[in-house]
């Protein structure tokens, strides 16, 4: 199934970006070795905060990423662009996000000893997600342009993936070093070994980004369709028939296991996980543009994307029912919630991608889909700053268990 990157056409008109400056590439180190410090500074926890490096970590790296993409910016080359626009975030566009970043982290400090136990873990997680949602309101800006927002979305997923390859490399070298110097009975004390880590974690972020965005560029406007980008495409799409499959299975075996469902809370919470890495899938297997394939191809492709998403909707009302089953029998927690409403927003968003797919024509139904995951990324924005500010409120106020120790899903 062939891909095309969509720069091909600024290539053929002579409008290709030039290589990006090698002072971009200084400014990624310096930046990243004073992320991989904050990183270093709170490895440990402190301030009576049993997940301060989830509170810290991923919104001093939004932050970072951001200073980086406007300190690295440059004239916009994408065809159609005026003269001297820049498209990076602009200075009071990383003021304003920084901001409401830090604003976020602050609650959630200052909540800190009621968050202990599940209200911690689930400001931990969703902290990142709210910096990254944070980052693209902040680069993309007042865009109207749905290819613009799922652009971004494909490319911040690029950027985790070549991230993670710099993690996995990373420890490969940490292992190897740590084995040497074992061999050689030198004992390196564990806070040593903890606040290393810590730092080359830190490095990491900014250089990813580096290494996949070129600040000057809006992010339709980036390279697709080679290196990470292109094996993520390929293999969301070959995946796309077996998922397919296992969700058919899955469905069609549900009604004999709905007890499973509703009394295991680690089920509940492998479904729900699920509702996710569908979500990736389907991103993953939608095109940037209706010509990147051909139109056979691309018309089986658009009823794989509309099935899988069927039965993951299925699938999804079936965990909804079941998590409100259980909250019927056992009551209201944060946990609880948490999860009734990330059921929900999930549901809504394939409801939406399947009701736009119905009216979308065929020449239309990429565009269809861009603007359906736009308003799910909308709604999962909601969602996050519910659960990130107003649910420590309400479960004050409602008297809700807070730290069951048990986990998600209780």
């Amino acid at each position: 199934m062939e891909v095309r990157p969509p720069d091909t056409a600024a290539r053929e008109s002579g409008s290709a970006p030039e290589p990006a400056p090698r002072a971009a590439w200084t400014l990624a180190i310096v930046l990243s070795i004073a992320l991989g410090i904050v990183f270093r500074l709170t490895a440990r926890h402190g301030m009576g905060v049993a997940f301060l490096p989830g509170y810290v970590w991923g919104p001093a790296a939004g932050v970072a990423i951001l200073l980086y993409l406007w300190l690295a910016r440059g004239p916009v080359r994408a065809a159609g662009a005026h003269e001297g626009e820049t498209a990076s975030p602009k200075p009071t566009q990383v003021a304003w996000a920084a901001f409401v970043i830090a604003g976020f982290v602050t609650n959630a400090l200052t909540f800190a000893p009621e968050r202990l136990g599940s209200l911690a873990l689930l400001s931990a997680i969703h902290l990142p997600v709210l910096t990254w949602l944070v980052m693209g309101v902040a680069v993309l800006g007042r865009v109207e342009d749905p290819l613009e927002r799922f652009a971004a979305v494909v490319k911040s997923i690029e950027v985790l993936v070549t991230g993670a390859i710099y993690a996995g490399v990373m420890v490969i070298f940490s292992g190897v070093t740590v084995g040497l110097l074992t061999a050689l009975q030198v004992k390196i004390p564990p806070p040593v070994i903890q606040g290393t880590f810590a730092f080359f974690l830190g490095l990491i972020p900014v250089l990813a980004v580096a290494s996949v965005y070129d600040s000057r560029l809006r992010p339709s406007a980036q390279r697709f369709g080679a290196g990470v980008t292109r094996i993520f495409f390929i293999a969301a799409r070959l995946f796309l028939p077996l998922t397919l499959l296992v969700l058919l299975l899955v469905a069609a075996i549900l009604p004999t296991r709905f007890g499973v469902l509703s009394e295991d809370r680690g089920t509940l919470l492998i479904f729900n996980a699920m509702l996710f890495a569908v979500m990736l899938l389907i991103v993953g297997a939608t095109p940037l543009r209706a010509d990147d394939l051909r139109p056979r191809p691309g018309a089986w492709l658009r009823r794989g994307i509309a099935a899988v998403a069927l039965a993951a909707a299925v699938i999804s009302a079936y965990a909804l029912v079941a998590i409100l089953s259980r909250t019927t029998q056992g009551g209201l927690t944060v946990n609880r919630i948490t999860v009734i409403g990330w059921n929900v927003v999930n549901l809504t968003a394939l409801f939406l991608l399947l009701l736009r797919q119905l009216r979308a024509g065929r020449e239309d139904w990429v565009r269809a889909l861009h603007v359906a995951f736009g308003v799910g990324l909308a709604l999962y924005a909601l969602w996050v700053a519910f659960v990130l500010v107003a649910l420590p409120h309400v479960a004050r106020i409602a008297h809700w268990p807070v730290s069951s120790g048990r986990g998600l899903g209780d």
